[in-house]
């Protein structure tokens, strides 16, 4: 038997250190949606030729969000990938 998936998802922050260039919001995106996530929200900020980008995104489970994160951090110019301490409403 199957087991169908579960409802149930989580708002998840992470926090996304990288170099500051064109494009680099975009790919962490797609590869967000591309991994079947919904983002939540997005906090990006610049300085000193570095990016600290703070998503949060809905996941089912511990496995999914894995994967996210490994298919950030194989990004060009992505310098580390963290889930964050920040509070976050639940999203259902």
């Amino acid at each position: 038997a199957v087991t169908p998936p579960s409802a149930e998802a989580y708002a998840v922050p992470i926090t996304v250190l990288t170099e500051d260039r064109p494009g680099m919001l975009a790919g962490i995106t797609a590869a967000i949606s591309e991994g079947g996530s919904n983002i939540l929200n997005v906090e990006a900020r610049t300085a000193n030729e570095r990016g600290t980008i703070e998503l949060t995104v809905e996941i089912p489970d511990m496995k999914h969000l894995e994967r996210v994160i490994a298919s950030i951090k194989k990004i060009d110019g992505v310098y580390d990938v963290t889930r964050s301490t920040r509070t976050v409403n639940p999203t259902r």
